[in-house]
């Protein structure tokens, strides 16, 4: 039998192996230490880190004492070199399904709920303020697939819970999803020289547009509305190599184009109008704004190349645009970026092809609600006593994003300082 049982490798979890190893709760003459994490073997991190690893790896992390400029990976890296010290044993792909006391009815055995942890079979306790042990500890028995473990006490780390990207929804999209499309980034190496696609109008979407212009041989950004929810859209106009970079709002992917598995373009339609509406951000040649409605190109402005007016009337083009300043301003069924025709626009144009080597997609996260679990719960999280973090299950304790108690603030940080309360609560009811 383990002492302590972790379930959850996020940074808390992390954290509280290392604080059970630094109160001489991780000692083998005690049982040691069991860190359980739904995630793969092969993720990011080596599989922990939780949703630091697994969603914004390179991404920098604030409000942590001490790490300055310092991204996610790398603090999850810190963790699991200070808990390793400690030699716990990390088991990987475990679901936890079951947590049973070793005395008395079941807590947990049901289907998995959708977080690294724990589903119930049997009525939740309804929702109240108060944390009410049952009865004494005498163990837990730990269901996760086919093996089962026993810990003395469980810590739940389970964060948010389980959280799933929304995927893209076109038809062809499994052919791909292995090797080109992607839902976060580990490695921003990987899209060196590529030309990357990039749906979504989010933070991740931006960020990630402007991180990978450097290295990216194009970066296209493709978003269902004219305005982003980004706070950082106006950086991508002063971004340094922004020759590089197309935007298409009011535009949706409805197909992937490729070859076997290996993705070629995306084909963008246009929600708004019967042309779709593109913005090219050009350091050099700077276009201002480009105009598409009912194939009437009202301006096109560059800086170095000034084109007061290009009316685009019927199937002819009084001006015609530079080939090295603006590109993609209509699409029809057959055009592709590379090669949008001068000299005709089609009345009934809607669609446009988009050379792609990989596929970036941000469309946000979903998660289920963990208000079924049978302990106390509060606002669809674990209610604890504040004083120890103790559910209302004598020995399991929860710690981190996982739990409400009054004045909770939900930063790595605090829930740092609730792997220190529950471990020397541990340390207290083991004496």
């Amino acid at each position: 039998m383990y002492f302590v049982a972790v379930i959850g490798s996020g940074p808390s979890g992390l954290f509280a192996v290392s604080a059970c190893g630094g109160l001489g709760l991780a000692d083998a003459a005690r049982g040691g230490v069991l860190l359980l994490d739904a995630s793969g073997a092969g993720a990011a991190g080596g599989g922990v880190g939780g949703q630091c690893s697994a969603l914004y790896p390179e991404k920098p992390v604030y409000g942590v004492p001490g790490f300055v400029n310092s991204t996610a990976q790398s603090l999850v890296d810190a963790l699991f070199a200070q808990a390793s010290a400690y030699a716990p044993t990390v088991v990987l792909d475990a679901l936890v399904s079951s947590v049973k006391p070793l005395a008395g009815d079941a807590l947990v055995n049901s289907e998995p709920l959708a977080g690294d942890a724990l589903a119930s079979s049997v009525e939740p306790l309804a929702e109240n303020n108060s944390v009410k042990p049952l009865a004494e500890n005498a163990g837990f028995e730990i269901t996760a697939g086919d093996r089962v473990f026993s810990a003395r006490y469980v810590i739940l780390a389970t964060g948010a819970g389980r959280l799933h990207p929304n995927k893209l929804a076109v038809n062809n999209v499994d052919a791909f999803e292995r090797n080109h499309i992607h839902y976060c980034i580990k490695d921003p190496q990987r899209f060196a020289g590529k030309h990357v696609v990039i749906a979504g109008g989010g933070d991740a979407a931006v960020d990630w547009a402007l991180e990978l212009l450097p290295i990216a041989a194009s970066v296209s950004v493709v978003h269902r509305r004219a305005a982003f929810r980004a706070k950082n859209e106006a950086v991508l106009a002063n971004a340094e190599e922004a020759k590089r970079l197309t935007i298409y709002r009011n535009a949706q992917i409805t197909e992937l184009l490729g070859e076997g598995e290996t993705l070629r373009a995306v084909r963008v339609r246009n929600l708004a109008t019967s042309n779709l509406v593109t913005s090219n951000l050009v350091t050099s040649n700077l276009v201002t704004s480009n105009l598409v409605t009912s194939n009437l190109v009202t301006s096109n402005l560059v800086t170095s190349n000034l084109v007061t007016s290009n009316l685009v009337t019927s199937d002819s083009v009084t001006n015609s645009v530079p080939s090295d300043s603006v590109t993609n301003l209509v699409g029809s069924d057959s055009v592709t970026s590379d090669s949008v025709p001068r000299d005709s626009v089609a009345e009934e144009a809607k669609t446009l092809d988009i050379k792609a080597d990989e596929l970036l997609v941000f469309f946000g996260l979903s998660t289920a609600a963990c208000d079924d679990w049978n302990v106390a719960t509060q606002c669809g999280k674990i209610l604890v006593d504040p004083l120890t973090c103790e559910t209302s299950v004598p020995g399991l304790y929860a710690i981190g994003d996982a739990v409400w108690r009054p004045n909770k603030i939900y930063m790595i940080t605090l829930g740092f300082t609730d792997a220190l309360v529950a471990t020397h609560a541990i340390k207290r009811s083991a004496a």
